[in-house]
């Protein structure tokens, strides 16, 4: 590669191998969910845990994961969607008393 081909790259562009971008992709996304878990937060490095973890210490750990999963299930839908269910949830309670009275 000459000296004018390199001066002419373009920084932003990628320099990996098509084939192995998917790959690449689904380890960095894996580790990093992985990751966020564990530390309860999306750091992007992983903290070294202590070997001699005491029984209320790993009951706590357990409890912020818990604590994190169950946050991030209050989130799976967007208030719109939550709004589309409710106004269903309204109607189908409509038509099933309409089906009751008949």
């Amino acid at each position: 590669m000459s000296s004018d081909e390199e001066s002419e790259h373009d920084p932003t562009e990628l320099r990996m191998d098509p084939e192995h971008l998917v790959a690449a992709l689904a380890y960095f996304h894996k580790t990093r969910e992985t990751l966020a878990v564990e530390d309860g937060v999306n750091a992007p490095t992983k903290k070294k845990k202590s070997n001699f973890e005491s029984e209320e210490q790993k009951n706590e750990r357990l409890k912020r994961v818990q604590q994190v999963y169950w946050e991030k299930m209050t989130t799976v839908l967007s208030q719109q969607k939550v709004s589309v269910w409710k106004a269903l949830d309204k109607a189908l309670t409509k038509y099933y008393q309409m089906l009751v009275d008949r």
